[in-house]
Parts: C-alpha cells; structure tokens; sequence
C-alpha cells in the first residue's frame, strides 16, 4: 500500500480564460504592443517586421475546475480502493504560449504555436499496491502542453472594431509519473474561438 503518493500531470485539461485572452489579444500582438488585461489575467507581446509574419507570447491564468472530492468520486468509481484520498493542488496555474502566423489578407491568416499548461499535483493516500500512473491518469484533473495550428479569419464591425474566428487543431501530450510509474498520453482536439479585437 501507498502511504502518500504524488501525481504530476502534465496534458491534457482546462484552459480557463487563457483562450478567450489569447484571441482578444491578438490584434495589439500585431501592432507591436505589449497587452496587459487584468479581467482575463493576460500578458503578451510580438513583434511584427514589415511584411505579412508575425510572432508572438502569451502568459495566463490556467485553470481546471476538477475538485479533490471530484477525483475521489472517480477513484470509487474505477474501484480503487475505498480508503484511497486525493488531494489536488495547483488547480491555478500559470500557463503561456509561443506563436507565429501568416497574415494573407486583412481577412485570413494562418498561425502555429506551442501552448503550456503547467503542472497539476495530485496527492494521493491509502492506495493500494499496484496501482499504477495510468491507472491514476484516468481519474486525475490535467493540464496540457502541446503545438497547434489554427486558421483566423477577420472581419471589420466599425472602424475601430474587428471581429475574428479561430479554428485549427491541437496536438496535446500528457505525462503522470507517480513512484516510478510514468505514463505518457496524447491526442489531437480541435481548437476553436471568436473574438473582437
């Protein structure tokens, strides 16, 4: 049996309002300002050359809202032992991301980039002997770390107003470790977002 077990994650999880951040900045990253928008916990900056190509970082506020009762309900209902406890912390975290795009137009533009999601630390007590990193992976809250490539297209509202959508893929990993059980995941989601700039 596990007396007190650890679990780091890393994939995977909840954004919170560093997407909606990140799309509402992106017109100042193009104009070489530096954004600071305390309602969505962001920071970022780029730097824009003369010419269609653009690069960019974000720094926000992650978030998953899975609770430590929540993993415990999931332990109980994967039949991990009834005595085993979790506790989740980092449920707010520090996220950013790293970008680059092509503008085409003043209607379409194409952008990759690599989004961090930091860490999540669950510790676990009263495991039984066995378990393992995967076993944990499937009831755990998570984060993410991963590249993407999305296409944006812009339209004018007004003349001071510009409104966008975003769509494109994510490719994630996710790595748990516990002892020395480790446990590496990944997939590809869509990504997906409006916003007004």
């Amino acid at each position: 049996m596990f007396e007190d077990t650890v679990l780091k994650s890393g994939g995977g999880g909840a954004v919170g309002l560093l997407l909606p951040g990140l799309l509402a900045a992106r017109r100042a990253f193009r104009h070489r300002q530096a954004v600071g928008t305390a309602a969505l916990l962001l920071l970022g900056s780029s730097a824009n050359a003369a010419g269609p190509w653009y690069i960019g970082g974000q720094l926000g506020h992650a978030r998953t809202d899975v609770s430590s009762s929540e993993v415990n309900q999931r332990l109980a209902e994967e039949g991990i032992s009834a005595s085993a406890n979790a506790a989740v912390s980092k449920e707010d975290r520090t996220g950013y991301r790293a970008f680059a795009g092509y503008q085409w137009n003043k209607t379409f533009a194409i952008e990759g980039g690599y989004t961090d999601l930091n860490e999540i630390t669950t510790r676990f007590t009263g495991l039984p002997g066995g378990v393992t990193a995967r076993d944990l992976a499937k009831v755990r809250p998570g984060s993410g770390y991963g590249i993407e490539l999305a296409l944006l297209a812009g339209f004018d509202i007004s003349e001071q107003l510009r409104g966008f959508g975003r769509a494109g893929l994510m490719h994630w990993q996710a790595e748990h470790s516990i002892g020395g059980s480790r446990y590496d995941a990944s997939g590809t989601d869509p990504v997906l977002g409006l916003g007004v700039e």
